[in-house]
């Protein structure tokens, strides 16, 4: 079974920025919000369509919107998770519409980093 999660749907710029130790959500479900996840401790296997990939320490990804996905937690893992709006980058929402990349799991650049553990917080506007 596959869910679509219609609460994200992606038509305003809504933004949800959440920290959590509780990341196992074995049910392959999409949306047609961008999912970003930052990991800041811990492993987790992550669903990406047919493929399953690890995120480790210090690593991120990017879910596509309407891009199957499910998470599966081999620890406790902590997590940032951003979901947003396609509106919010439009012009790389446009240019990649119906792609997802072949290399998903990435690691930041220092300043990227600093940006989303300094700016991007659950209590952010």
């Amino acid at each position: 079974m596959i869910v679509y999660e219609g609460q994200w749907f992606g038509e305003t710029e809504d933004i949800l920025i959440t920290e959590s130790s509780d990341m196992h959500y074995p049910i392959p479900h999409f949306h047609r919000s961008y999912e970003f996840i930052y990991l800041y401790s811990g492993q987790m296997e992550v669903r990406l369509g047919d493929e399953r990939v690890v995120l480790r320490t210090g690593q991120s990804l990017l879910v596509f919107p309407n891009q199957i996905h499910a998470y599966y937690a081999q620890t406790t893992p902590k997590v940032k998770m951003v979901i947003f709006s396609p509106a919010y980058i439009s012009a790389f929402y446009h240019r990649f519409l119906h792609q997802y990349p072949t290399q998903p799991v990435t690691n930041l650049s220092s300043e990227t980093l600093s940006l989303v553990l300094n700016k991007l917080t659950p209590n952010a506007n």
